[in-house]
């Protein structure tokens, strides 16, 4: 059973849900980005600054707690349907994420959204920050992590990576992946499962496409191996953990990557989290089941 804090934000995420599907445009949203920037605040033992990496606009946070590993960094590409988010609203999930890897440092890159870049400008941008760091840090070992969008992020920078002969992340993290584009698993066709932003609606997945994927696709095939990288060539990438809530209509992509990887001799461990909703994990240190899922993915991401 989900703890007593669980079921609170279920009831609150189910009330908010009428007002949530009038929303039509991705710009409706964005005055409660400043909201969860406030709120997103730091754990102890941690100091940040900003600047730029590769011309790229980069909050970077170190972890000042005694069992961090020097020389060990860890890259978080934040979420956000690709047209919203920033380093800032979801830098307290990835910094508990650094600290429960033991990572000495970690670089969050404020990469480029749509509506006004479509693909492939977020991708360029995170692929500029990798190659960028691999150069200031040559030594170093390296993780990638993402949730949601910023997880396809991850996974089609690992493509391009691979395909470029170009140094790989170690290991890979991904929370609530979103790597069909194209919205065409089981699960957004799937009116039974609830999902716990938008819950059973039989326009979810139109939805979805009009507010959040048909900007960042735009003229091109959402179903591009570039754009849903679910659909690439899977071989040759590192071990992946992916880690979705059941309750989350996403949910079909983490099984189709997790068959797709077993299928292409690529290590993925999926760990699906029973009455738990989309980006849950963001919901740390509040939710028992956010540091949970924080503490198995440190330590599946330590060395």
């Amino acid at each position: 059973m989900n703890s007593y804090t669980a079921r609170l934000i279920k009831k609150g995420l189910r009330l908010q849900r009428p007002l949530l599907l009038q929303v039509s445009h991705p710009g409706q949203i964005a005055p409660l980005q400043g909201l969860l920037e406030t709120l997103a605040l730091l754990p102890a033992h941690t100091r940040q600054h900003r600047h730029h990496i590769g011309n790229i606009p980069v909050l970077e946070i170190h972890n000042l707690r005694g069992d961090r590993v020097r020389g060990r960094y860890l890259v978080y590409i934040h979420g956000g349907g690709f047209n919203l988010g920033s380093p800032d609203s979801h830098r307290s999930f990835a910094a508990r994420l650094m600290q429960a890897g033991r990572f000495e440092a970690l670089f969050m890159p404020r990469y480029r959204l749509a509506p006004r870049h479509p693909w492939p400008a977020g991708l360029d941008d995170v692929s500029t920050l990798w190659l960028a760091l691999q150069q200031q840090h040559p030594d170093a070992e390296f993780c990638l992590a993402g949730e949601s969008a910023g997880a396809n992020l991850a996974l089609g920078l690992c493509l391009r990576l691979r395909d470029g002969v170009q140094p790989l992340p170690r290991r890979v993290y991904l929370h609530s992946p979103w790597l069909d584009v194209s919205l065409s698993g089981a699960s957004y066709h799937d009116n039974s499962l609830e999902d716990g932003f938008i819950g059973t609606h039989p326009a979810r997945r139109q939805w979805l496409r009009r507010v959040f994927s048909g900007h960042y696709s735009a003229d091109h095939d959402p179903a591009h191996p570039h754009i849903s990288p679910l659909f690439a060539d899977l071989h040759g990438l590192p071990p992946l953990l992916v880690q979705p809530g059941a309750k989350e209509i996403f949910l079909a992509d983490s099984h189709t990557l997790k068959q797709r990887c077993d299928a292409a001799g690529t290590a993925c461990e999926l760990d699906i989290w029973p009455g738990m909703w989309h980006g849950f994990a963001l919901f740390a240190p509040l939710l028992p089941e956010a540091n949970r899922a924080i503490a198995r993915a440190g330590r599946w991401l330590r060395p």
